[in-house]
């Protein structure tokens, strides 16, 4: 049996990122993901949440497994809903991009209206909590399972050129989106709460850490900067810390515990952004250390 030095579990981003750091310090690392290469990091990487999608998959299992092995979790209530998933069963739950309404696709309800020019000044372009919750309230008007996403008013090729994952999913179901409306319902997509860590991504399992959607990292607070541009710069710095600290606490090939490295914290660390900066609102200390 081969023997490794770190394990990373999840090929999203956080994964294929601390992934080749670790590997760059000689270390021999087992990166763990989904049953095809098809499936990792592609059409199924849209959040822990949302890709629990096998049959005998849950958010529970997960959960559960978290719980066997002594780590913490915090801030479980706190998720995020993405307003327009694709709902046919017993298809997959898949994610139709925010952007494919960016573009121009206006949803509709049962009754082939565009609603949500009277739910929103900026209509279809709403934020997404609005959007998933003027769906929501839609829905439980009509008593339906789910709405509809318009975009065949998009000029011919532009969705294929645009989004072909997205394309290539709807024609597989039986969709196509330049001719059909594509069914849609809010899906719970984002867990803001997961696995509690210190700044260093260290949780209470020893040897365990954790980055990514999987660790509790607290709201984020935007000002001039998209979401995606800030989570993405949250992920890569924490994905920074963690290889330090699991690189300074490795046990492997007879190196020894270091001392070196900042202690995990002693309680939950809140992490997130204001104005664009950084900040950690329980520990003083753990934002000077970014600094």
């Amino acid at each position: 049996m081969s023997s490794y030095d770190c394990i990373i579990i999840g090929s999203g981003i956080a994964g294929l990122y601390v992934s080749p750091l670790l590997s760059r310090k000689n270390k021999r690392v087992l990166l763990l993901t989904k049953g095809g290469l098809q499936d990792a990091n592609t059409s199924y990487a849209q959040g822990g949440i949302a890709a629990a999608i096998g049959p005998d998959d849950s958010p529970e299992e997960h959960l559960c497994d978290t719980l066997r092995v002594g780590a913490l979790v915090a801030d479980l209530e706190f998720c995020q809903f993405h307003p327009t998933a694709f709902y046919c069963p017993p298809a997959p739950c898949f994610l139709i991009s925010e952007a494919v309404r960016g573009e121009g696709a206006v949803l509709r309800d049962g009754h082939g209206r565009a609603f949500m020019k009277d739910m929103h000044p900026m209509a279809d372009l709403a934020p997404r909590d609005v959007v998933a919750r003027a769906i929501k309230t839609r829905m439980l008007e009509e008593g339906s399972e789910h709405l509809y996403l318009d975009a065949t008013c998009l000029p011919q090729g532009r969705f294929e050129q645009r989004f072909p994952q997205i394309w290539a999913f709807c024609i597989e179901h039986g969709v196509d989106p330049s001719r059909d409306w594509i069914p849609v319902a809010p899906a719970a997509h984002y867990l803001i709460g997961g696995i509690w860590t210190s700044l260093w991504g260290e949780t209470t399992a020893p040897g365990l850490f954790a980055c990514g959607e999987a660790a509790s990292r607290g709201a984020i607070i935007s000002s001039g900067r998209s979401r995606q541009q800030i989570e993405l710069s949250n992920l890569l710095l924490l994905g920074r810390l963690l290889v330090k600290a699991a690189l300074a606490r490795c046990e492997s090939r007879g190196v020894h515990y270091r001392i070196d490295c900042p202690e995990p914290a002693k309680k939950p660390l809140r992490l997130g952004f204001c104005q664009d900066r950084l900040f950690a609102r329980e520990s003083a200390e753990s934002l000077r250390a970014l600094q």
